[in-house]
């Protein structure tokens, strides 16, 4: 099965063994000098290097990247609308559990199994276990399909079986939704690398397992893991209670983990009930919109005078209550907002709603738009219609709002996102990000979430 394109992710596995060992010599389990560099060493290197990499300077523009990154080659920048995925339940078609593990230890999973079954109830599960269990996890009822793979002997304490992951490819397996490791040790996460899954969940665990490299995976090529704690840190805790308490967390948080929307929703049931900002009121014949001008970071932010022309378009074409939210650090922009609209069908609460009031005060708007900040977050998981500006700051996969009624408005075809800038004086294609976003582009948006007719704006 070995090939010449394995050499090198084989090697990088035996370094990565290696500097482990040593790791562990100098830094044992448990030790005093292990808490000592968590602590205090690793904070202030990664401190340090933080601090050095802010004093390397910009490119300048005449420099070769500068110049492939403004070439005409370049695919011309869109202006594009997204629509979050959505993770739900009833999207899980193909689930695999792996849990090839010794008698004991399967039926410790019994907990995990069940709350992965309810989870998931029209998914097809195929339980991958040692030969032993099988007839067990037949009559369990939890699993629609099961093979075997004798990864550890029947007894335990016998260490690795010699197994041969080609054997897999014989089941014929599908590529499934979900794949999970339960073995809390890592001497079997190297199965997940030979499957085709595309949510892969486990432990995290070092790849040195009694003195032999089993983990071919690692840690963040999972989608989704926990660090399992260690048993010695709790005093009194069994080794049973410690393995259930340990898959029940993996099990329940894959589980959340597609059903986040509602679950995040019916969160703030409490805040909800807070009473909401008075001036919050429909004070046109239209609809009451939320707008955020600003955000942590100036590169992040959409021009101010594209929300000026957004409000009055709005309000002159729809007859709709704009409100503007914020924190009192961009009372500026609601003040230059106010002023130029002279708008009976504004309101202007930025600085003036404690945050605990925030998410009852979202709830009275039937839109909300803002960047990637977190009252556009607050919106979206209470299930308000949200339309988020993204920047080219970041990736939208990894920070975009989740929410029912999302849209998520981007310019696309940039080489230079995700850039991770702050200032917008480092940037080098003058914010293209956030000003080739139109506030025509943005109008026709929300009048298609809120069901309007839509007018153009007036510039």
């Amino acid at each position: 099965m070995n090939n010449h394109s394995d050499t090198p992710d084989l090697l990088a596995r035996v370094i990565r063994a290696f500097l482990m060992s040593i790791y562990r010599v100098i830094f044992p389990p448990e030790s005093f000098r292990l808490r000592i560099y968590r602590a205090i060493i690793k904070p202030a290197v990664i401190s340090s290097a933080r601090f050095f990499l802010r004093l390397i300077p910009e490119p300048p523009p005449d420099t070769l990247d500068n110049h492939i990154m403004s070439s005409p080659i370049m695919p011309s920048p869109t202006v594009t609308l997204s629509h979050p995925p959505r993770f739900s339940a009833e999207d899980v078609h193909e689930i695999l559990i792996i849990k090839c593990d010794h008698v004991g230890d399967f039926f410790l999973a019994f907990r995990a199994f069940s709350i992965l079954r309810n989870g998931f109830p029209n998914s097809h599960i195929t339980l991958m276990c040692s030969s032993w269990n099988r007839e067990v996890g037949l009559r369990s009822g939890f699993f629609d399909r099961i093979v075997c793979a004798d990864i550890l002997h029947e007894v335990s304490g016998h260490g690795p079986a010699n197994f041969d992951p080609s054997v897999i490819s014989s089941f014929n397996l599908p590529v499934f939704d979900i794949a999970i490791d339960l073995r809390v040790e890592g001497d079997t996460r190297f199965l997940l690398s030979h499957v085709q899954s595309h949510l892969k969940a486990g432990f995290e665990a070092d790849d040195i397992i009694d003195g032999s490299i089993k983990s071919s995976l690692a840690a963040d090529s999972l989608s989704f893991a926990l660090r399992a704690p260690s048993l010695r840190a709790f005093d009194g805790v069994n080794y049973a209670r410690h393995t259930q308490a340990c898959l029940t967390a993996l099990s329940s948080g894959i589980v959340n983990l597609f059903n986040s929307t509602e679950e995040a929703s019916s969160a703030f049931h409490r805040l909800l009930k807070s009473q909401p900002h008075s001036a919050i009121k429909r004070l046109g014949q239209g609809p009451i919109i939320g707008l955020c001008t600003a955000s942590g970071a100036p590169t992040k932010n959409w021009p101010l005078d594209r929300f000026l022309s957004l409000t009055k378009s709005m309000i002159k074409e729809w007859d709709a209550t704009i409100v503007l939210f914020g924190s009192k650090h961009c009372m500026q922009d609601g003040e230059f907002i106010e002023s130029d609209t002279g708008s009976a069908n504004l309101v202007n609460l930025i600085g003036k709603i404690d945050l605990p009031d925030l998410p009852s005060s979202l709830s009275k708007v039937d839109l909300y738009l803002g960047h990637d900040t977190g009252g556009t977050h607050v919106a979206a998981l209470i299930g308000r219609r949200t339309v988020c500006l993204h920047a080219g700051t970041s990736p939208l996969e990894t920070f975009g709002p989740v929410g029912r009624n999302v849209s998520i408005v981007r310019c696309m075809n940039l080489p230079c996102s995700p850039c991770g800038l702050r200032e917008l004086d480092r940037c080098g294609r003058s914010h293209e990000c956030m000003q080739s976003i139109s506030a025509n582009f943005v109008m026709h948006e929300i009048a298609g979430l809120l069901d309007l007719s839509w007018c153009p704006c007036e510039t």
